[in-house]
C-alpha cells in the first residue's frame, strides 16, 4: 500500500479504530504499538514507526494529491498514549487540516446513519488511473483491483461524507467537558484559545455552577450547553458554532445577563474600550451578544456576510478580546445592551 500511496493521485479514507497512519503524530504511533498483543519487540516498533514516518511525505509532493479522510468521533476520544499525547495528535489534525489538498471530517457517535459500519477502508486513485480499494480486518488487510468493487468502494465513500459533519464543522468547533479524566476542560480551553487559527471551543458539561460559566465564557469559550440537550438541537447549535454563533444554555444566559450590571460601567476600564467602536460596529456588537451568526446579523441590518465577518475582527482587535463571547461579556459590562430599544407596554 505504501508503495502505491507513492503514485497516488487520490486517496479517500475512512477510520473507525484509530487515527489514520497518515495522520499520527510519531508519540501517538509508539502508543498504538506499544500497545500490541502479543507485544512487538523494540526492533519491529523502530521500523515500523520509520516507515510510517515516511508515509507522511505524501503531505509535501508535488504535485499535491487529493486526501480526504473520514473517522469516527470515538477515534478522537481514545486517550491512547494519555492526555499530552492525545492532545499533541489533536492539534496535529487541526494543522494538517490547514492544507488546501485535505479534508478532514468527523462521523459523529449520535448519527443515525453510517455507510461505513462494516470496516475501516482506502480507496486509492493511482496516476495510471487504476483504483485500488485496501481494507484491514482482525489482523488480514485485502487489496482489491476489482473495477466493481472500487467503484462500489467511492460512492460508498461518497455517502459516508455526506453523513459525516463537514470539514469545517469537524475542525472549527470542539466541544469539552468542565471535568474530564486526568485532565481540567478549563486548561485545555485556555490552550486551544491560545493557538493560531484557534478552532471555535464550547463547553457541554453537567455542571452548570455560575462560577463554571463566567469562567469559561471570560476564558475564551463560545457557547455553555448542558449534556441534556436533545442530541437533535446539538447538532443544530453546533452548526451554529461553526457558522460564528453564539450558544448559550437559558442557566448560561442568565449568568452573563447578571455577572456584571450596566452600573458597574464606569468603573470598568475594559469595558471602556466600546468606546472605540464605530456606532456600527456596535450594532453588529449587539447582535452578535444576542447570540446570532454573521449570516444573521448581516439579514438583521442589511450587510453581506463578509463585510459582517470584517466588522467582528475589528471588534474582537479594538477590544482586546479573541472570541465573540468576551466582546458579549464586555457590551454587557458596558451596558451596551441596556441601550437596545425596549417593545412599549401593551395596554
Amino acid at each position: 500500500m505504501a508503495a502505491l500511496e507513492k503514485g497516488a493521485l487520490e486517496l479517500l479514507m475512512y477510520d473507525t479504530h484509530v487515527v489514520n497512519g497518515l495522520l499520527q503524530t510519531e508519540e501517538y504511533m509508539r502508543a498504538l504499538l506499544a500497545m500490541r498483543c502479543p507485544p512487538l519487540d523494540q526492533e519491529t516498533i523502530e521500523q515500523r514507526v520509520t516507515a510510517r514516518l515516511a508515509r507522511q511525505e505524501i503531505f509535501d509532493r508535488r504535485p499535491a494529491p487529493l486526501l480526504s479522510f473520514v473517522m469516527d468521533e470515538a477515534v478522537l476520544r481514545h486517550r491512547y498514549g494519555g492526555k499530552d499525547v492525545l492532545r499533541g495528535q489533536l492539534e496535529h489534525l487541526l494543522l494538517i487540516g490547514d492544507k488546501r489538498n485535505v479534508e478532514l471530517q468527523v462521523m459523529p457517535v449520535d448519527c443515525e446513519d453510517n455507510a461505513g459500519v462494516n470496516c475501516p477502508f482506502t480507496v486509492l486513485t493511482h496516476k495510471d488511473s487504476k483504483r485500488f480499494v485496501y481494507s484491514e480486518a482482525h489482523a488480514t488487510s485485502t487489496l482489491d483491483t476489482d473495477s466493481e468493487q472500487t467503484v462500489l468502494a467511492a460512492a460508498r465513500y461518497g455517502i459516508i461524507r455526506s453523513q459525516a459533519l463537514t470539514p469545517r464543522e469537524s475542525l472549527d468547533v470542539v466541544l469539552l467537558d468542565i471535568r474530564m479524566p486526568d485532565v481540567d476542560g478549563l486548561t485545555v480551553l485556555r490552550e486551544l484559545r491560545t493557538m493560531p487559527d484557534s478552532p471555535v471551543v464550547a463547553m457541554l458539561t453537567t455542571f452548570d455552577a455560575d462560577e463554571y460559566i463566567l469562567t469559561a465564557l471570560n476564558s475564551g469559550a463560545a457557547g455553555f450547553l448542558l449534556k441534556d440537550t436533545e442530541p437533535e438541537q446539538l447538532a443544530h447549535l453546533v452548526r451554529t458554532l461553526a457558522a460564528g454563533g453564539v450558544v448559550l444554555s437559558p442557566k448560561a444566559s442568565r449568568s452573563l445577563l447578571h455577572s456584571h450590571p450596566g452600573t458597574e460601567a464606569a468603573v470598568d476600564e475594559e469595558a471602556a474600550r466600546v468606546r472605540l467602536l464605530t456606532a456600527r460596529e456596535r450594532d453588529v456588537l449587539v447582535l452578535v451578544a444576542e447570540g446570532l451568526s454573521n449570516a444573521e446579523v448581516g439579514a438583521r441590518i442589511h450587510l453581506g456576510t463578509s463585510t459582517v465577518k470584517d466588522h467582528v475582527s475589528s471588534i474582537l482587535t479594538k477590544l482586546r478580546v479573541t472570541s465573540r463571547v468576551q466582546a458579549a461579556l464586555l457590551a454587557q459590562r458596558a451596558g451596551l445592551l441596556d441601550e437596545r430599544p425596549q417593545p412599549e407596554a401593551t395596554r
